[in-house]
């Protein structure tokens, strides 16, 4: 689970690796501890691996029944009337 902290951070290292600066020449700029920069990059990569590792899948229901299923990178779009066996099999040999 993603914390309001994790997002913070992310959207910061974002920035950093946009700009052209050092991770610690970046921190500096924005006055922050390099060493907590450094360790949230770590961090945030270490949540991206147990994730893939641990096989999870992401269901988002949207309004008027459409359903997505987020596996790892890929997507699955659900019509109303898929074969939930079918779908099953699939986010099975994603996962």
């Amino acid at each position: 689970m993603e914390t309001p902290a994790a997002r913070r951070w992310s959207t910061v290292l974002s920035e950093a690796e946009e700009s052209e600066l050092s991770l610690r020449a970046f921190a500096r700029s924005r006055g922050l501890n390099p060493q907590t920069l450094a360790w949230w990059r770590w961090r945030l990569s270490q949540t991206s691996e147990e994730e893939e590792e641990s096989g999870f899948v992401e269901a988002i229901v949207q309004p008027a029944t459409e359903l997505r299923v987020r596996v790892g990178e890929a997507v699955i779009e659900v019509e109303p009337d898929t074969d939930l066996a079918l779908l099953a099999r699939v986010v099975g040999a994603l996962s």
